[in-house]
């Protein structure tokens, strides 16, 4: 789609490797109109906490050949920003895995 008033290319749906999201040229800004994480503290209607669900939901397709982990609202501006509109709890949930793994393996990553 091609926005006319500013004349920039506005994409519809890409889909990105969860590794070219996180790369270290990339910045993930949350907005200050989001809410604040709450997946520690949530539960679902099964009684597991939102993010011990989703981790749950990873495991178990560890061994398939591509995740979709749903989809994730926002924009690049400027480039290498992604400001994200819907998708932070996901986000975040991910970000303190990889951390808390990252610790495990001594800091590696």
């Amino acid at each position: 789609m091609y926005h006319k008033r500013n004349k920039k290319l506005l994409w519809n749906t890409i889909n990105w490797k969860l590794e070219d999201l996180l790369a270290k040229d990339n910045k993930i800004v949350i907005p200050d109109l989001q809410r604040d994480y709450c997946w520690g503290t949530t539960q679902n209607k099964e009684g597991y906490y939102l993010a011990e669900a989703f981790v749950k939901s990873l495991i178990n397709k560890m061994n398939s050949e591509t995740m979709n982990l749903g989809i994730l609202y926002g924009y690049e501006v400027p480039k290498g920003h992604i400001q994200l509109c819907d998708g932070q709890q996901r986000i975040t949930t991910l970000f303190l895995l990889l951390g808390m793994l990252n610790r495990k393996v001594n800091n590696v990553f």
